[in-house]
């Protein structure tokens, strides 16, 4: 008799163990469709990020003034993300901030009318009469190792399309945004891949007692910068991760690259010379896939002081 309690009991262990297995199964899968719907429905949800940043040497009349930064806009990427980027234009043209910047990677591929949908849906921001700085990233140059004529051929018929609607493109360059007798600069450096920057030696051309603002696609580049030489500098390309699972340590999912060194977004610290400040967006577009999970895509406004 005791022997067969003891076979009932085994059995009810077993059946309930199958219960609880079949009750889990079905949550876990409902959890896991649930986080790719997001992952898909997350790149239509624009974050605005805002700041005030003190920065030395400003000029009196650029107090209170406002910086807007976008970057990695992907145009051309299957599903590319360009509802998202028609909001961000939207937004900064409601807002009209003093500056606009543009971080790169305009481009993904040299699909046919890419150049001229990137023209389209830019082209809002000088009209209404904003002044616009980008600097080019890996993907308009179509994302060689080394320089080619057909990748440098690439970049210079996009950063002609870009200056004909008036966004002025930076290669290693540096322009004032206030004349004497309190110059204020903005620099902005070439694109790191495939080996365009010129950190110190466009940053030398700078006076040193100078107000400025530094712009680079990679934040690689900004690495090479002399100390208290850019106080406050933006990038993009990481995209933040793309995909960031709560819990895990911040990596970039989609396209890390050996080199890579900054694959997250956001204040960077302990990163660069002493007395440099790197602030690294989202972007807007992605990579690889059109997914994003954690990591929206990003406008962000920067108020100075």
């Amino acid at each position: 008799m005791r022997r067969t309690s003891q076979t009932v009991l085994h059995v009810q262990n077993a059946v309930d163990k199958g219960k609880r297995r079949n009750f889990t199964w079905p949550l876990v899968v409902s959890a896991l469709g649930f986080v790719g719907l997001w992952g898909l429905l997350e790149p239509y949800h624009l974050a605005t990020g805002r700041y005030t940043v003190t920065l030395p040497r400003l000029p009196s009349r650029w107090k209170g003034k406002r910086v807007a930064l976008i970057s990695d806009l992907h145009v051309g990427m299957r599903f590319a993300n360009t509802a998202t980027v028609k909001r961000a234009v939207q937004q900064i043209v409601e807002e009209c901030p003093e500056v606009v910047l543009i971080a790169g990677d305009f481009i993904h591929g040299e699909s046919e009318g890419v150049l001229e949908q990137v023209a389209t849906l830019l082209s809002p921001l000088t009209e209404a009469g904003l002044a616009c700085y980008a600097v080019l990233g890996n993907h308009d140059y179509d994302m060689p190792e080394e320089n080619s004529e057909k990748s440098n051929a690439l970049a210079g018929r996009l950063e002609r399309r870009l200056e004909s609607i008036g966004i002025r493109v930076l290669h290693n360059e540096v322009v004032k945004l206030s004349s004497d007798p309190d110059p204020f600069y903005l620099v902005g450096l070439g694109a790191h891949t495939p080996d365009k920057d010129g950190p110190t030696k466009t940053i030398a051309k700078v006076p040193k007692e100078a107000a400025r603002l530094v712009l680079v696609h990679h934040p690689n580049s900004f690495a090479s910068l002399l100390p208290h030489s850019a106080p406050l500098a933006f990038a993009g390309h990481t995209h933040g991760g793309q995909v960031c699972l709560p819990g895990a340590p911040i990596w970039r999912f989609f396209g890390k690259r050996h080199e890579d060194e900054v694959l997250t977004s956001g204040w960077i610290k302990h990163y660069g010379a002493e007395g440099n400040n790197l602030y690294v967006t989202r972007g807007i577009g992605f990579s690889v896939a059109p997914v994003r999970l954690n990591c929206p895509p990003e406008l962000t406004f920067f108020t100075l002081t």
